[in-house]
């Protein structure tokens, strides 16, 4: 959904090379600790012995006495041969566990390779029922489109879809809760598949973003700036200052800013817990002003922010020329997008024309 694969490449590195800087510095600590630790045992073990030998050569004793001796200390050094064999047993018990682990990583990886082949016909056969066209005065056309749910096959969410939006115009998604306003965007996206029919694309994938209603923060003391930018990286920035703080003015994000502790401070808390959800909706925004792609998909990207706020971010976005696809149920809403496509949840729809609606 979001094309983040070189920040969470990049990213994951960052952190793996940070686990393996503690690992090493935590072996350092460990190596010497546990080198004086056997060092103590098998000392201790020397030491039993002696103190057992000189009594038997030292002194003048019969053998009924040696006996005696022996016998009283003899579980005592049992028990120290027990404690050794105990600590080599946990090593071997780790060594297992380990191997274990990388049994299981193994088995992963070779059924992702496995399963490679499967998933590569699957999109063979999907890319025979989406089209792109580039050059199309389209957004999208959808032409007799059917699709359902991927874990229910069997209940059809649009049965004969037939709809066509052009470049410029924005539209309105609704209907009630489970009538399937998201799954229309992930169609869109492509994150779920059309059993039937064919889907006309003519904006491309990188002048495209989709806004969910939950949006995703990555963490790892990450900064605001980088949050703004994601999914790019900070090689591959190029806005100034000056500009990144005239999108927190616009969307009146400054008690971000503050907690954040501007722009270029990492940050060890989790976005989702620190800030509402108004404010994270938002700050998601943002990366629309950043990135300013030719379209906008928004799953209810409003739903939490007032009514005043809502109409500030449809503002910058026609202020900027970018087309939008919004799902709601807000009244509200509909004075700002061209046309409506009402869903009612058992495959059929409504396209209303909100040009023509005397209400808005």
């Amino acid at each position: 959904m979001y094309d983040a694969s070189k920040f969470e490449n990049k990213e994951c590195m960052r952190l793996i090379d940070k686990i393996m800087i503690q690992n090493v510095w935590l072996g350092c600590w460990e190596i010497p600790q546990q080198f004086i630790q056997g060092f103590l045992l098998g000392l201790e073990m020397v030491m039993c012995y002696t103190i057992l030998f000189f009594p038997i050569v030292v002194h003048d004793s019969d053998i009924k006495d040696i006996v005696a001796f022996l016998t009283l200390n003899f579980y005592e050094c049992h028990f120290l041969f027990k404690t050794t064999y105990a600590r080599y047993f946990q090593t071997i018990q780790g060594v297992f566990n380990s191997a274990g682990t990388l049994r299981r990583v193994h088995e992963f990886l070779e059924f992702a390779d496995n399963n490679w082949k499967e998933v590569a016909d699957d999109e063979a056969e999907l890319d025979q029922r989406v089209k792109f066209c580039s050059d199309s005065n389209e957004v999208f056309k959808f032409d007799s489109v059917c699709y359902e749910t991927p874990i229910s096959p069997s209940k059809a969410l649009m049965t004969n879809l037939n709809f066509t939006l052009k470049k410029g115009e924005n539209l309105l998604v609704s209907g009630y809760s489970g009538s399937g306003k998201s799954a229309f965007l992930r169609i869109i996206t492509r994150l779920w598949t059309i059993k039937s029919g064919t889907l006309t694309i003519g904006i491309s994938d990188h002048e495209t973003i989709v806004i969910p209603q939950k949006p995703y923060f990555p963490t790892g003391n990450l900064t605001l700036r980088q949050q703004i930018i994601f999914p790019k990286l900070i090689d591959d920035h190029n806005v100034s200052d000056k500009e990144m703080l005239e999108f927190i003015t616009d969307l009146h994000l400054d008690t971000v800013f503050k907690k954040c502790g501007g722009l270029n401070t990492p940050v060890d808390f989790e976005w989702h817990e620190r800030f509402t959800p108004a404010e994270l909706q938002q700050m998601s925004f943002m990366r629309v002003l950043y990135h300013r792609p030719k379209l906008v998909l928004m799953d209810g990207v409003s739903s939490c922010c007032s009514a005043a706020v809502e109409q500030r971010l449809y503002e910058l976005l026609d202020g900027l020329g970018i087309s939008y696809i919004s799902t709601g149920n807000r009244v509200s809403l509909r004075a700002f997008h061209h046309k409506e496509l009402k869903l009612h949840g058992d495959g059929t729809y409504q396209v209303v024309d909100l040009r023509d609606d005397p209400l808005i």
